[in-house]
């Protein structure tokens, strides 16, 4: 007659059969070390020994400039001092250790020399001069750090007037990708009349006589 326990048994048994999970040995291995082999070792056929081995710095990195060879240490002051790579090197920015800390008065005589750089105003709702980069947005920012580019309106007004005889003429910017789209501009007023886009100085040459007797903030020639 079949019994449970003897089955339980058997199963039990034969588990005993499964061969158990291999057990992983680990080994110790020493690092291998960059060699040098003598020329004797090197001609025989037989394996070099340890007296035939002469160590030598490890990790070393060749010179080709003087044919030598050294270590970590060598290499990473030739790095610091810019040999040996066509890397950008640093700004002063980049090898003080020290925080960036502004006096007030160091901003203030670099800020009369941010742009806007002209000494009036061309639109209602733009500060003067004097009241320009001021306020919470700019209190913690570093003048010295900062870009000090002339004004479009700067460069503009170097741009000579551009005469002409007709009444109505036409401005791209130049065309292109760079350019603007095309608008026309009146002439017959005695003023110059420049480009809403890109600010270049229009003028009808019947009317130069009465401009030039005025204030033209543009050159005339």
């Amino acid at each position: 007659m079949f019994s449970p326990l003897r089955s339980r048994a058997a199963i039990f048994g034969s588990r005993s059969l499964v061969p158990s999970r291999p057990i992983l040995q680990a080994t110790i291995t020493t690092p291998i070390h960059h060699t040098r082999f003598n020329s004797s070792s090197s001609s025989s056929n037989k394996p070099p020994t340890t007296a035939d081995t002469v160590t030598s710095d490890p990790t070393p990195f060749p010179d080709s400039s003087s044919g030598e060879t050294r270590g970590i240490s060598g290499h990473a002051e030739s790095l610091a001092t810019g040999e040996e790579t066509n890397a950008t090197p640093v700004d002063h920015w980049g090898i003080k250790n020290e925080p960036l800390i502004e006096t007030a008065e160091q901003a203030r005589a670099i800020l009369s020399a941010q742009a806007p750089n002209r000494m009036e105003t061309w639109s209602k709702s733009q500060r003067k001069r004097s009241e320009a980069m001021t306020g919470p947005r700019f209190e913690q920012t570093i003048m010295e750090t900062q870009p000090l580019p002339y004004s479009a309106m700067e460069l503009i007004h170097r741009q000579p007037v551009r005469w002409t005889h007709n009444k109505v003429v036409s401005c791209d910017g130049g065309g292109g990708p760079l350019g603007h789209p095309k608008i026309f501009i009146n002439t017959d007023k005695p003023q110059i009349t420049y480009c809403e886009y890109c600010g270049t100085p229009y003028a009808n040459e019947h009317n130069r006589e009465a401009i030039a007797a005025g204030e033209p903030t543009y050159p005339l020639e």
